[in-house]
């Protein structure tokens, strides 16, 4: 079974395989589609210009992660940078962007050794 809920919070001391979010990652200033109109401004926006939530995640994902376990996070497409150099900096390995149909980096994944 999985966890569900703030990332912060949610998986507390427990040991996970996998940790896959799609956190708020957009700033605050920044305009967004029509297809998140209609989504709570909590799960779309973040402080920190939309990185505050990934690093949230990130900063605890060392500890939460098992040997060998493995994170994906969806991001902005202009996160890519930020989110390999937050993995980086928290010891996390095999750090890799992927792209969407359009070329851009949404998704950035690592691994726990």
């Amino acid at each position: 079974g999985g966890v569900r809920g703030d990332g912060r919070a949610a998986v507390g001391s427990a040991c996970c395989d996998v940790i896959v979010s799609t956190p708020p990652y957009v700033g605050h200033t920044e305009a967004v589609d029509a297809a998140v109109a209609f989504e709570p401004v909590e799960a779309v926006y973040a402080d920190d210009a939309g990185g505050a939530a990934l690093a949230a995640i990130i900063a605890r994902a060392p500890q939460c992660l098992k040997r060998n376990g493995f994170i994906a996070l969806e991001h902005g497409h202009g996160q890519g940078a930020l989110v390999r150099g937050m993995l980086a900096s928290a010891g996390l390995v095999r750090i890799a962007s992927d792209r969407d149909l359009a070329g851009l980096e949404r998704v950035t994944s690592a691994w726990r050794d």
